[in-house]
């Protein structure tokens, strides 16, 4: 799906940025997730 195919590009360096993703997403399903909600989704995924 859309959050699948977006994570993968974060996590390969093509999304540069939590609020990014965020605005990508919301672009793409129009769902707004904020930066923190997706930072504990994303936390499994250790980037700095």
């Amino acid at each position: 799906g859309v959050w699948d195919e977006l994570k993968k590009d974060y996590e390969e360096g093509r999304i540069g940025s939590l609020s990014e993703l965020s605005t990508k997403i919301k672009e793409q399903t129009g769902v707004d997730i904020s930066v923190m909600t997706l930072s504990r989704r994303l936390r499994s995924t250790v980037r700095l």
